[in-house]
């Protein structure tokens, strides 16, 4: 693991190595953290670096003291979620490259479907507090973010609410209780809950 690293380091780059979630999914209640972990992060490197700067996540990576004693992660905000995103839109913007090579871990440890959503909700705070800071580099670079604005755009802000506040119930019940959960139907929470707190 950590010769892989060596033999990819280069000076003012950053590596990612990427995660991995068990093959099979788990018994029990983890099919929200395992289907979002296996669909949305696991995908190979090469995939990861057609956006790089999207792509990372802080949980596994090398970065040069240099460039993280200048780019220090965002300590005001406190709860889970988005720092990484923060992060990694900053090195774009300073033209810092990162790149994806294949050095997974392994997540030990799923939440279960109502932690991970209580987890999903918190991130999802945090990306209203930087949404509202009114960064346009940031707020341009988030998919989540650009979906909203398309919405208030057109007029259809506080409808997203109103419709949200009616089925935010029904699609927390799918995403807890479903052994399948739709990917399609978190991204619609999180775009609803999002809208909601701006």
């Amino acid at each position: 693991f950590i010769e892989n690293y060596l033999y990819a380091l280069k000076p003012n780059l950053i590596l990612c190595g990427g995660r991995k979630y068990p093959n099979k999914q788990p018994e029990g209640h983890f099919s929200l953290h395992w289907t979002y972990g296996t669909t949305k992060e696991s995908q190979p490197s090469e995939i990861k670096n057609q956006h790089p700067y999207q792509a990372f996540h802080s949980n596994n990576f090398v970065v040069p003291k240099s460039i993280i004693e200048k780019f220090p992660f965002d300590e005001s905000l406190t709860q889970y979620g988005h720092e990484d995103t923060l992060f990694g839109v900053q090195m774009g913007v300073n033209k810092i490259r990162i790149k994806h090579i294949e050095n997974a871990v392994m997540h030990g440890r799923l939440e279960n479907n109502q932690e991970f959503l209580v987890k999903t909700n918190e991130a999802i705070e945090n990306l209203a507090l930087i949404y509202k800071r009114g960064d346009k580099n940031f707020n341009t670079h988030v998919k989540l973010i650009k979906t909203l604005d398309k919405f208030k755009a057109l007029g259809l802000h506080g409808i997203l609410k109103m419709k949200f506040r009616f089925f935010s119930g029904s699609l927390e019940h799918h995403l807890i209780n479903s052994e399948k959960p739709s990917m399609n139907l978190l991204n619609l929470y999180k775009l609803g809950y999002l809208a909601t707190l701006t």
